[in-house]
């Protein structure tokens, strides 16, 4: 996963720990096509405003608050996805980050676009900062776990 700052609501770490990492190869070689998008939360990321100013629906976590919330994090990893030439379908790992009840947009809002085909893990944890609500990353491995040559 590409986050190792979330906050867990329950059984935080005493310490700063790592979960995952990922690497990646020189072009040509014999794993090639793996992709890590960095999380978003939803904040705009526009110049020029306050980024309190730029949360999507701040404080909001209405059920209308929290659509409002990951559709505009699903449109941002989709732009930064297709910036690396990729489409939802070639995630094989999508991570979401929230305390959140999202489970009723799930279905409409991520398996209907094609999310993550392989499964959506869902972190019980807050986003890193103060205001956001539902963060996400996404990767396509060429290969995961240990690769030998």
């Amino acid at each position: 996963m590409a986050r190792t700052n979330v906050c867990p609501m329950y059984d935080p770490p005493a310490e700063p720990a790592m979960y995952a990492f990922s690497y990646t190869v020189p072009a040509g070689a014999r794993l090639a096509g793996g992709f890590m998008v960095a999380g978003s939360g939803e904040a705009s990321e526009k110049a020029g405003e306050a980024y309190r100013d730029r949360i999507v629906a701040l404080h909001d976590n209405s059920p209308e608050g929290l659509a409002c919330k990951v559709d505009y994090v699903l449109e941002t990893m989709l732009l930064r996805l297709a910036g690396l030439g990729f489409e939802w379908p070639d995630a094989n790992s999508a991570q979401i980050y929230t305390v959140q009840n999202i489970g009723h947009l799930v279905g409409p809002m991520m398996a209907a676009r094609g999310i993550a085909p392989a499964g959506l893990c869902w972190h019980y944890a807050r986003p890193p900062v103060e205001g956001l609500d539902f963060e996400m990353d996404v990767h396509g491995a060429a290969a995961d776990g240990l690769i030998t040559p």
